[in-house]
């Protein structure tokens, strides 16, 4: 007896959940600075709240959206290759570098690079935190790679993943250049860097999330089921897709 189970129904709704999650990060941000500055609390702030922190919900919440980013593309990847498409290796690059940005994200990697960058990078104002460089240059080597790919794609997921691209970077690199200028003249502990790094991590989030909104839109473009059936003691599961024409081209 084989039982069939849709899982986009899930998949759509925790694209809304995700969504209804950075708007309460980012509004615990703003509160957990209020806090501060009229209370002078700042113990739960910087474990709760602050979206500069580390091992706190919010890196949590981006570790697991890079890590189901990571899981989908490696779904598309799966049926692409099925399918004998050459396109499936830029698929399978994109879960291995959600991957690895998931486990950045849980282990703070980049930030255990930058001491041992500054010996031999500049390490002041907007590269005071030194991995933007490699960061930067790791950013132009994939637009160098990608770009021909993201051409092939249908228009919604073109503008999905070039508007989370672009949001990601402004983030993870802009804005992080801005907060290193912005520690030359203010504290860690002033509103402008505050504010800086809350606008940072926020944009990161919505890259994130809309990555993931626009893999939920591609596999709404081919049947995806899950197929539940006994075997021995154990439940087996089996992934299959069909190919809608609209998918052709990916």
């Amino acid at each position: 007896m084989k039982t069939e189970l849709d899982v986009l129904p899930l998949l759509k709704r925790s694209v809304r959940w995700m969504g209804f999650a950075i708007v309460l990060f980012a509004l615990f941000h703003l509160a957990g600075m209020t806090a501060r500055e009229f209370t002078g609390e700042q113990r739960y702030f910087h474990k709760y709240a602050n979206l500069d922190e580390e091992n706190n919900p919010a890196t949590w919440f981006s570790t697991m959206g890079l890590g189901l980013c990571s899981l989908l593309a490696g779904v598309v990847w799966g049926g692409r290759k099925a399918q004998g498409d050459l396109g499936h290796r830029y698929w399978g690059g994109l879960a291995v570098i959600f991957l690895l940005m998931s486990l950045d994200e849980a282990a703070s990697l980049h930030e255990f690079l930058v001491p041992r960058l500054q010996t031999f990078l500049p390490s002041e104002g907007h590269f005071r935190f030194t991995w933007v460089i490699p960061g930067l240059i790791f950013i132009g080597a994939f637009v160098a790679v990608y770009t021909r790919w993201w051409y092939r794609l249908p228009m919604p997921a073109r503008n999905g993943f070039g508007l989370a691209g672009f949001a990601y970077c402004a983030g993870a690199l802009g804005l992080e250049m801005v907060g290193g200028r912005l520690l030359d003249d203010v504290s860690r502990q002033s509103w402008a860097y505050g504010l800086s790094t809350g606008m940072e991590e926020t944009l990161e989030m919505i890259g994130i999330f809309l990555v993931y909104r626009t893999l939920v839109q591609l596999l709404g473009a081919v049947e995806i089921h899950t197929a539940l059936a006994p075997a021995s003691s154990a439940v087996a599961a089996e992934i299959s897709f069909t190919a809608a024409r609209r998918m052709t081209s990916v």
